[in-house]
């Protein structure tokens, strides 16, 4: 009976395996669309035969293990690229907003209205005296104050909008740490006892690239199967073992979000690796800084060229009250107003003409600001030089007729009754830095606006010049606004080397340049997924054909096996028929 039974237990073995091998099947052809799943064989084995005459005689087959089919260096390039493509996925996506800020397609952006505002100024040099070409100038500059305004304000927004994406982002990364420990302790624990935990590995390799796309990392496995991750530039744990590491986020002084590791910032590291959360950051502290400060920068240049040869003019009549300058000292003195490093001192001066109303004669002061320095406070100017300008004035048989007096850290200029005043000849700059005789107001993009003296008094701005000789202006003279408009042609930024219109174009053609390599950087990762994914599929893809094919295998192994065990019961009733 002992060879019977071993006929048995041999076909029983048969049955057995045959049934796993078919519940391995079942289990790939239920997984077929299962992203990142792997397919799974049942390695056989021959179980140890016994000792026999003629010789060794087989006892059947074992399944030795449940196999996955799994190339780790496939898996490793999947998710290098996967950290290259975030990048580029991230940055995309911020990059979007900018290029809308920036779009000049439809002929309404800051070009447009940059050209208008020359044009308008071009128009009003041909009638200085007209009413309507004086409207059209404030109207242009308040829409060209207005546009920059915008520009600066969706800049800022999408930096904040960035900042709002970085924090979910940060959210979902601690979330992925902590799934990974999870299935650490677990995968760790079913390979100690000897099995292979291959839909955990698969959960795992998942979440690996799925953190992969999100953060520049490196990582290595252990022998006892447990996952190691680390932040790729500055080696900061993630993934230990059984413990998480978490990001967390800390508001610094521009009010956006730094990474924090630890106690470590690690803003900066992760910017300069590759991950979602890396292109992010990038164009957030990198590219948005850049343009918003090009903008300002441009805006500052246009306020104070603009403003110093607005002063330098006449409007179509003297100033025949008060004028207070729109520029306030953020200490009192002269380097404290927005534009007081622009201030010149040694061997410049500026001046005050003042007219006597009834004889209609012109008197002209020079005001030397070579005593004076950006140290030096409004009061010093107002005091010192006005007193200067008062003595002349009196010397001139004018005394106490003009004065001047700091009033909440801004020069004003007042006059008496009899009297009106204008300016010319500012080879110092300081009305412009005062804010005296000015067309705009504010330091760049974000605050620029049209001083409200030239909103409210159309006729101030200065289209005109005071002869230096004689005193004598006219209101139909257009030279001051044709110097204006020149400022269009004029090779005022990049030290001199670009105009208005070429560095605003060199900004807009920067953004095109880098909105196009953005796009092309994720097109060409997405094509290199595609083929490492489609090369992944065909080592560890689910094929149903090839499953089927299986399937009907085990299943002829299974009925064969129980056939075996059909003919033994014959045979057993055989023998006991004999008895």
């Amino acid at each position: 009976m002992s060879g019977i039974e071993q006929i048995l237990d041999t076909a029983k073995k048969g049955l057995f395996v045959s049934r796993m091998a078919i519940q391995v099947t079942g289990h790939n052809i239920a997984n077929v669309n299962t992203p990142s799943f792997s397919r799974q064989r049942l390695v056989l084995a021959t179980a140890n035969p016994m000792q026999s005459s003629p010789g060794m005689l087989g006892t059947g087959v074992e399944a030795s293990e449940i196999e996955r089919i799994f190339d780790r260096f496939i898996s490793e390039q999947i998710n290098h690229n996967e950290e290259l493509a975030g990048k580029w996925k991230g940055m995309s996506d911020a990059f979007l907003s900018i290029e809308g800020i920036f779009n000049e397609t439809y002929g309404y952006g800051l070009n447009h209205t940059l050209n208008e505002f020359w044009s308008a100024w071009q128009d009003l040099s041909g009638n200085p005296e007209g009413q309507a070409e004086r409207a059209n100038v404030i109207i242009k500059g308040e829409s060209l104050a207005l546009n920059l305004n915008q520009i600066n304000s969706d800049i800022s927004q999408s930096s904040k909008d960035l900042n709002a994406k970085i924090a979910s982002l940060v959210v979902e990364i601690n979330s992925i740490i902590d799934e990974m420990t999870q299935l650490n302790n677990k995968i760790a624990f079913i390979q100690s006892g000897g099995e292979n935990p291959n839909d955990l590995l698969d959960q795992r390799d998942r979440l690996l690239r799925e953190l992969s796309s999100k953060l520049g990392i490196d990582y290595f496995v252990s022998d006892d199967g447990k996952l190691a991750v680390f932040m790729a530039r500055n080696g900061h744990t993630l993934v230990e073992n059984i413990t998480s590491y978490h990001l967390s986020l800390q508001t610094n002084s521009d009010g956006v979000y730094d990474i924090i590791w630890g106690n470590v910032n690690s803003t900066g590291d992760i910017a300069q690796s590759d991950g979602e959360l890396g292109g992010l950051l990038k164009v957030r502290d990198i590219y948005m800084p850049d343009y918003i400060q090009r903008i300002n920068e441009m805006t500052s240049a246009l306020i104070f060229e603009v403003n110093t040869i607005h002063a330098r003019g006449v409007g179509l009549d003297l100033f025949d009250s008060s004028i207070t300058g729109s520029y306030q000292s953020s200490d009192g003195t002269l380097g404290g107003l927005d534009f007081g490093s622009r201030i010149e001192f040694s061997g410049k001066e500026f001046e005050i003409w003042v007219r006597d109303n009834s004889t209609q004669a012109m008197q002209k002061v020079t005001i030397d600001m070579s005593p004076f320095s950006d140290t030096s406070t409004l009061n010093d100017l107002s005091n010192d030089a006005v007193n200067g300008i008062n003595k002349k004035i009196a010397d001139a048989g004018l005394g106490g007729v003009i004065s001047a007096s700091a009033v909440d850290n801004r020069l004003r200029f007042q006059v008496a009754a009899t009297h009106s005043f204008g300016f010319s000849g500012d080879t110092s700059h300081i009305l412009a830095a005062l804010g005296i005789n000015t067309y705009f107001t504010g330091h760049d993009a974000r605050d620029i606006s049209m001083d409200d003296y030239i909103v409210d008094r159309r006729e101030a701005i200065t289209t005109a010049r005071i002869d230096e000789t004689t005193g004598e202006f006219g209101a139909g003279d257009n030279s001051n606004a044709l110097i204006i408009a020149e400022l269009q042609n004029q090779a005022i930024m990049s030290g001199g080397s670009e105009t208005f219109d070429q560095y605003y174009a060199s900004l807009v053609g920067d953004v095109g340049v880098k909105v196009r390599e953005v796009d092309n950087g994720l097109k060409h990762q997405n094509i290199l997924l595609d083929q490492l994914d489609t090369h992944k599929q065909s080592i560890s893809g689910v094929s149903i054909d090839e499953e089927m094919i299986y399937l009907m295998k085990f299943q002829q192994a299974y009925v064969a096996s129980a056939r075996v065990i059909q003919q033994v019961d014959e045979m057993i009733d055989i023998i006991m028929n004999m008895l």
